[in-house]
């Protein structure tokens, strides 16, 4: 197994912190998926089950995109002068359409692949973790042991896919109103699929500590900046070819990366305070 120092949990102040710390994170945990071996049996099901994904939306996006585009507007017919005028705005719906189905599209793409993939992301958070404290933890369950855990990721998951869905009402709302509408939704969208992508990597190493799902919530909100780094950095991982079918895997060990990071750092300045203060 090869070593990792530039990883090491305890050099955690060499790290950038808040929202590059987050969009970091993401890219650490890549690398270091890469150039770990122990990593790579652990990862290998989520990175087909990322493929199978990939395959299936891509062939449900070809084959229905034009017909719910025609569907929400179909295309104008010039009998008119003022015709040209709907034509252009045909056009600006049809930018403005594919960018938000392609956006939906990814944020389908990560949460299904981690959802079915689930009972696989916990030994490998948890082998990160043991790589962080240089006590490697290796995972001695079986694939049909790992697979019996299948049916309870799935319905955590689920709860959770609930949870995202209503907090997207609010944005939905929000494209009702005119001008200013349209915005504030796409930036709500934006912020609740980050915070959400964060809470969903994070998952792993909050639930191995024993936190409440309340208590997963706070230190979520107790540090927004970092988790929507995080989540930015899920999203923009996908944009890379072929190394967006590593998304999943590279996500759940950077969440773990990011968790022991700012653990350490907190730890250590309750450490430099109670120094300090003399108690």
């Amino acid at each position: 197994m090869g070593s990792i120092p530039t990883f090491n949990a305890s050099q955690a102040d060499m790290h950038a912190t808040g929202f590059f710390g987050g969009l970091g994170a993401v890219f650490s945990g890549l690398g270091l998926l890469i150039w770990e071996k122990s990593l790579h049996r652990l990862a290998a099901i989520p990175v087909f089950i990322n493929l199978a994904v990939v395959l299936v939306l891509t062939i449900l996006y070809a084959t229905w995109f034009v017909d719910l585009r025609d569907t929400v507007w179909p295309a104008p017919v010039i009998s008119a002068w003022y015709d040209y005028l709907l034509t252009g705005m045909w056009y600006v719906f049809n930018i403005a359409f594919l960018g938000a189905s392609l956006f939906w599209l990814l944020v389908v793409f990560l949460l299904l692949g981690n959802l079915l993939g689930s009972a696989f992301h916990e030994p490998l958070s948890a082998s990160t973790s043991g790589l962080l404290n240089q006590a490697p933890v290796q995972d001695e369950r079986t694939l049909t042991e790992i697979m019996k855990g299948t049916g309870t990721g799935f319905l955590h998951e689920f709860g959770k896919l609930v949870l995202f869905v209503m907090l997207q009402i609010p944005g939905m709302v929000m494209w009702f109103f005119p001008g200013i509408g349209g915005f504030l939704a796409t930036a709500w969208g934006a912020g609740v699929t980050w915070w959400f992508l964060a809470l969903e990597f994070l998952d792993y190493p909050m639930t191995r500590n024993s936190l409440a799902f309340r208590e997963k919530i706070n230190w979520i909100n107790n540090h927004l900046t970092l988790s929507l780094g995080f989540g930015l950095g899920a999203c923009l991982v996908l944009f890379i070819p072929v190394i967006n079918l590593l998304t999943m895997p590279a996500c759940v060990v950077g969440a773990t990366l990011m968790w022991h990071r700012q653990e350490e750092r907190e730890r250590q300045s309750v450490t430099i305070t109670t120094v300090i203060s003399g108690d």
